[in-house]
């Protein structure tokens, strides 16, 4: 009906454009590599923040001279600790959350006008299709 129209031609907008995503899978793969990766790269502060709350003599250090002697002491590689549980857990988080977001945002979107809240449901679309055409 027409509480449902704003988010069919969300959905026309986006095969016009040339990227077609439709199928939840698609955007929990997409939150799923991308909150994987933005965390993934946060693995060195996490590792000189860790080490800056337990071990005293790390205690009021800069990041940089964190970031230097933890490699000067414990080599490279040690920037990385916890990077596998990061990447699976932050690559499952970003799967369910945008996966689950783009599965109701429609349907909340579609009741929620139903009920009354008019325009204001609006802000469930995304900032591009919310421009006119």
């Amino acid at each position: 009906g027409h509480a449902a129209a704003p988010c069919r031609s969300i959905v026309a907008r986006r095969s016009r454009g040339g990227v077609a995503m439709t199928g939840g899978w698609q955007y929990a793969l997409a939150g799923g590599v991308c909150a994987a990766v933005s965390h993934g790269i946060a693995c060195p502060v996490d590792v000189v923040k860790t080490r800056q709350q337990t071990v005293p003599s790390y205690s009021g250090i800069q990041l940089h001279e964190g970031l230097a002697r933890v490699v000067r002491e414990e080599g490279a590689s040690a920037l990385l600790t916890g990077l596998k549980p990061t990447l699976l857990g932050y690559g499952i988080e970003g799967a369910l959350k945008f996966g689950a977001y783009e599965r109701v945002k429609a349907p909340l979107a579609a009741l929620l006008v139903r009920l009354g809240a008019g325009g204001s449901a609006l802000w469930l679309r995304p900032p591009l299709a919310r421009l006119p055409a």
